[in-house]
């Protein structure tokens, strides 16, 4: 046993002192872990993508395999550790080497160290990165229960950085240098489609057409005709993606900048929500809103568009929104409220970058940087499918880094025996009743499709 010289900086009531050693033996601190392989088995995500990555290493050589690598990276991530920088201390994590598929109390079996992770993520080429994402987008499919409509959700965000990784650029919209990634969600399951990592000093809109093309392209591939609605803000907006939904039966509701001729337009609508605030009868704080549509058709437009207008003003004055759609039916105030429900991606985003640490992006190869963003994707879906069973159990809905704290980062010894092994974890875990639950629930086999 290690001799205890870390003094804990609490009295205690006999005036006794408390010292700490780190001797435990096959302890961990994320016991929960465990959860995340479950789900990763039902999705078969990993296992999936694993044989894609190129593998130049002497087959006799290889002590970690690239199923194992993936695991690995992908469940560190989920766990809090976004970088490899933790790999080698926790390599011989009894939890992390039992998700991961090897024996918890051999040293033999330990998993990768730092280095060999950052040449796992180096390994990759573009060539395998683009089959990794098609991969990716077809696992979406295959596990995505037919819906009435699919509805898409994209968005780009900016991912700062500070060092000097390959493609970062300054960028005076966000005031700093970074990678500017483009997503695409499932609306209706939250579950994110795409993470295409973009050079810093590109638009919104570069490659987004493509992107929808492909995921479109994937849908119908797996259901003829299935109606799609793709929704996104004004920096979206694009006259060669309206015209391409329109040639491919897309709906599309998409923000629209303001400019004088809008304003001109929707003249009427302002007027009607200042007078509705300075007739005073609305409550405390609240704004005088007006809404309406027109037909506009911009200069680089080939033909007029229908074009929803929404007035606000109040104490700090008027303010002006538009969405461009062709869809039709539904009035222009539920119109409106229809397009400001893709606020919920934001979420989505939160989950991605604040619980997922998305943003972490450090290599110096943009390559390896993209394979990272697609690790993230990977960790967001397999918390994305245990969060979705916290749902179904307790009807409450958890963000990601909900998950970790509760389920995920549970301390756990773990006791060989015979014939099992035990996982002892402690009596005072305020979320025992709700971690056997999901254990109980991940333990069912799934149910037939």
């Amino acid at each position: 046993m290690q001799d205890p010289t870390t003094l804990f900086p609490v009295p205690t009531p006999t005036g006794k002192k408390v010292y700490a050693a780190f001797d435990t033996g096959e302890l961990t601190t994320d016991a929960g872990i465990a959860f995340i392989r479950s789900v990763d088995e039902q999705l078969g995500l990993t296992a999936d993508l694993a044989p894609l990555l190129p593998d130049p290493r002497n087959p006799l050589l290889v002590q970690h395999q690239h199923l194992d690598l993936l695991r690995q990276r992908v469940y560190s991530i989920v766990a809090g550790y976004e970088d490899t920088n933790d790999a080698t201390k926790l390599r011989s994590d009894p939890a992390f080497k039992l998700a991961a598929g090897r024996a918890p109390f051999d040293s033999r079996s330990d998993l990768a160290s730092q280095p060999s992770l950052c040449r796992f993520e180096h390994r990759i080429t573009p060539q395998s990165l683009a089959l990794m994402q098609m991969t990716y987008v077809e696992s979406w499919l295959a596990h995505r229960a037919r819906p009435k409509k699919m509805l898409l959700d994209m968005d780009s965000t900016w991912d700062e950085t500070h060092g000097g990784q390959q493609l970062t650029f300054f960028n005076g919209h966000y005031g700093s240098y970074g990678y500017h990634p483009l997503l695409v969600f499932d609306a209706e399951t939250s579950d994110l489609i795409v993470a295409h990592l973009r050079p810093g000093n590109v638009g919104a809109a570069e490659g987004a057409l493509a992107l929808l093309e492909g995921v479109v392209e994937s849908i119908r591939d797996k259901w003829p005709g299935m109606p799609i609605l793709f929704r996104a803000d004004g920096g979206f907006a694009a006259p060669d993606i309206y015209e391409w939904c329109e040639a491919n039966a897309v709906d599309y509701v998409i923000g629209l900048p303001i400019n004088k001729a809008l304003e001109r337009l929707s003249a009427g609508c302002l007027a009607a929500a200042k007078a509705e605030f300075y007739a005073g009868k609305l409550p405390a704080g609240a704004v005088g809103k007006a809404f309406t549509e027109f037909r506009y058709k911009a200069k680089s437009w080939k033909e007029d568009r229908r074009v929803i207008a929404k007035a606000e003003h109040g104490g700090l004055g008027p303010n002006q929104r538009y969405v461009v759609t062709n869809l039709k039916g539904r009035t222009p105030r539920k119109m409106y409220e229809f397009y400001c429900e893709r606020g919920q991606s934001e979420n989505m985003i939160k989950n991605l970058k604040n619980a997922l640490f998305a943003d972490r992006l450090s290599c110096s190869d943009f390559l390896a940087n993209a394979f990272r963003l697609l690790l993230h994707a990977v960790a967001y879906r397999l918390c994305l499918a245990l969060a979705k069973r916290v749902e179904a159990l307790t009807g409450e809905v958890w963000q990601f880094d909900t998950i970790r704290l509760r389920l995920i980062k549970v301390a756990g010894l773990f006791v060989e025996q015979a014939r099992r092994i035990v996982l002892h974890l402690p009596a005072a875990f305020p979320f025992a009743k709700l971690w056997a639950k999901v254990s109980a629930d991940l333990n069912r086999p799934p149910l037939p499709a």
